[in-house]
């Protein structure tokens, strides 16, 4: 199932590097944030097919959408929610990667980062948006 550019296989592989691993019941809830997201996108930007542009942001957000869902209805099971790598020492370099790692928790981290994925960038849609008349 595709929406113009926007395959369910693209974003299961980028539901993969965030971590995810996808099972063949998640298909119809893909399907379905595809469709809500695409179209929500070419409402916004006033095109009737998809713009390209905006392919990777329009996958982001279904993700966002899809774990948020997952995570809200108790669903995101077996799911690490801290950063693989927290610091590295290599002599007397240290390297920390887990932003925010000593004020908030691994969950709170991953609810804060669903909400960038969720949020489209409004100046990625305003560059490609088309005038109603």
């Amino acid at each position: 199932m595709t929406s113009g550019a926007v395959t369910v296989e693209a974003v299961y592989s980028r539901l993969g590097t965030l971590g995810y691993a996808v099972v063949p019941e998640d298909r119809t809830m893909v399907e379905y944030l595809i469709e809500k997201i695409v179209n929500s996108i070419k409402l916004d930007t006033n095109y009737i097919d998809f713009p390209m542009e905006l392919l990777q942001m329009a996958i982001d957000m279904i993700c966002g959408e899809f774990l948020q869902t997952k995570y809200a209805t108790g669903q995101l099971t077996n799911f690490d929610f801290s950063g693989s790598v927290k610091k590295i020492t290599e002599g007397d370099t240290t390297v920390e990667y887990a932003y925010g790692s000593g004020s908030k928790t691994p969950e709170e981290r991953f609810t804060a980062y669903l909400k960038v994925l969720r949020t489209p960038d409004r100046s990625l849609i305003a560059a490609v948006r088309r005038l109603r008349w």
